[in-house]
């Protein structure tokens, strides 16, 4: 639970249509948990963290 919470302060509350996949317990205690609005992956994981001849920029 404690890694589920980090990961949600981090990229935002799952949208509506993720949470109804979730099993109806799961589901209840995410509609009861703080909303948060998250971060970008841009700005999670700025370019300046990837060396410039990595993999990561020949997917742009």
């Amino acid at each position: 639970i404690d890694q589920w919470n980090k990961v949600i302060e981090q990229l935002g509350t799952p949208s509506q249509e993720f949470m109804m996949k979730l099993n109806q317990s799961v589901r209840t205690y995410v509609e009861n948990r703080p909303r948060y609005a998250g971060y970008s992956f841009e700005k999670l994981f700025p370019d300046v963290l990837f060396p410039a001849d990595s993999d990561h920029n020949k997917l742009k």
